[in-house]
């Protein structure tokens, strides 16, 4: 869900038409996340508990058929749309932290952890 925050926050803050590419490798995280999690942990239970992901030393793929690579692909899609969705409804409901925080970055361009628990706590 973490990986979702910063396009949400964009989408938020400047409307989902003025959205930056900075998001990208926040993508390609969430997304090997979410590969990882269906092909190697067996972490879905329409998948199951298996492991189509077997990399040998060169970093070669076994081959899995059309129809099971559909639907580990259906499950990658569904992770990372949940956490989407789930990073949505958490920054439209501190949306007023969210400002805060975007605010103070306008403002000192970073922030230390202590910093942001600092606007975080204050009303």
């Amino acid at each position: 869900d973490v990986c979702m925050g910063g396009r949400v926050a964009e989408e938020l803050v400047f409307g989902a038409d003025a959205v930056t590419s900075g998001a990208s490798s926040d993508f390609e995280q969430a997304t090997q996340i979410a590969i990882n999690m269906v092909e190697r942990w067996g972490m879905s239970d329409k998948i199951g508990m298996v492991t189509h992901r077997h990399l040998t030393a060169g970093g070669a793929e076994t081959a899995v058929s059309e129809e099971t690579r559909k639907a580990i692909d259906s499950e990658v899609k569904r992770l990372t749309d949940q956490a989407y969705h789930r990073a949505k409804t958490l920054l439209e409901t501190h949306r007023e932290k969210l400002d805060r925080l975007a605010t103070e970055l306008i403002d000192k361009e970073t922030l230390t952890g202590d910093q942001v628990r600092v606007i975080l706590k204050n009303q």
